[in-house]
């Protein structure tokens, strides 16, 4: 069987650049070809990894400016020279889909869409709009472009779900199956857009494991938390430091919260920690060796307004780092199972939040069992298991075009 993924960037840091990794290399184990065509690479220096060298990665001739004649020609001619079984097209939100509508191909019978967010994301980003402006403004002037935002939300809100339900179905009626990452998410698709006539080709498969096996079947703990993700508004980091102090007005000596990541808002971060004294944070920035952190760290904190299927969850748990994170999207209850894995708080509520970790820091018989039993239940997740998911249905779609020819 010959796949081909279809990537706008590839290799690169994000997780659907470490997906489609993991992923390929445990098809090929099973025996499928599988090839990667991608429009650029915004991490070049990973290409010098041996563990990513591939005969088979393929860039377009003109990288900086996807959408040109040379290219049109080179993706067409490397289609109809490679007999594709089917093609995945691993980002349904990215903007190489104009090769659909210019290249003349049997997409009905072979593309696979696969959409690593929350069918609604946009919506929900539609409805914070108040908030992000309010931040574009001095603290003085906050509640103006916090009005401001009220005022433009119910305009803007139309806008994004006219543009949401466009693009959804149009991926559906183009594509032979379209791959969600969990099951609860395939209701808001069919509600999004009213998807039923295409309910047979809407899939779950969740994300894999991203990480190596772990070595140990235990891992000596620090007093410390850990986050690991990028500073956005999306990853809750007010809601992150507003839980961290509250934790630390009860006391809690010796414990730290180790932040991983970069982004926009980490001057915010700082500007917050100095100006509130909010003490034992430590921001780590980005580093290669997060494996160890998640071995040394005894909880993780996630408490993101919504995620796809975050990869950081059941890399943690796979340590036995345990995982704490608002039920703020539904496929965290496909990863968490509440007290017994991991620790899940109603959405946003930051002050029982912060009484749920002091607990968990002053109850190590508590960490000690959810942290065996999180090691256990990543075990689900590994990738020889989600590729023999994306193996069956390979092989449910080829069934099932043989049943209907014979017909």
């Amino acid at each position: 069987m010959n796949i081909l993924f279809l990537m706008n960037n590839y290799p690169g840091f994000r997780g659907i650049e470490k997906v489609t990794f993991y992923l390929s290399k445990a098809l090929e184990k099973l025996g499928v070809n599988v090839s990667i065509l991608s429009m650029v690479t915004d991490a070049p220096e990973l290409l010098t990894d041996p563990a990513l060298a591939s005969s088979h990665l393929v860039y377009v001739p003109q990288p900086q400016i996807s959408k040109t004649q040379e290219n049109l020609e080179f993706v067409r001619d490397f289609l109809n020279r490679n007999s594709f079984d089917y093609i995945i097209y691993q980002d349904s939100y990215d903007p190489s889909d104009w090769i659909f509508q210019e290249i003349d191909y049997p997409w009905e019978q072979k593309l696979i869409v696969v959409e690593h967010s929350i069918p609604t994301y946009s919506l929900i980003f539609a409805r914070a709009l108040p908030h992000l402006i309010k931040s574009l403004f001095c603290p003085m002037l906050q509640p103006l472009g916090y009005f401001a935002g009220v005022c433009l939300r119910p305009f803007l809100y139309l806008r994004h779900r006219r543009s949401c339900v466009r693009r959804h179905a149009r991926l559906l009626s183009l594509c032979r199956a379209y791959v969600l990452l969990s099951e609860s998410y395939i209701p808001l698709l069919t509600r999004l857009c009213g998807a039923q006539g295409h309910v047979s080709k809407v899939h779950a498969i969740a994300n894999p494991l991203t990480i190596a096996p772990p070595c140990q079947s235990r891992y000596a703990k620090k007093k410390q938390v850990l986050f690991v993700g990028a500073f956005t508004r999306q990853k809750g980091i007010d809601h992150l430091l507003n839980i961290w102090k509250i934790f630390c007005s009860k006391g809690n000596p010796g414990w730290q919260l180790v932040l991983v990541g970069r982004g926009p808002q980490e001057k915010h971060i700082r500007e917050r920690i100095a100006a509130e004294h909010i003490p034992n944070i430590h921001l780590q920035g980005v580093t290669p060796d997060v494996e160890t952190l998640y071995e040394e760290s005894a909880i993780l904190m996630m408490t993101s307004l919504f995620e796809g299927f975050p990869l950081v969850l059941t890399e943690a748990m796979s340590r036995g780092c345990v995982p704490m994170a608002f039920a703020s999207f539904s496929s965290v209850h496909d990863i968490i199972d509440d007290g017994i894995n991991g620790v899940l708080i109603p959405p946003f509520q930051e002050t029982t939040y912060a009484h749920a970790l002091h607990r968990m820091v002053h109850d190590s018989e508590m960490r000690e069992r959810l942290s065996v039993a999180a090691m256990n239940k990543a075990q689900t997740f590994e990738v020889e298991a989600i590729s023999r998911e994306w193996l069956a249905l390979f092989h449910a779609l080829r069934d099932a075009d043989h049943s209907t020819a014979s017909v």
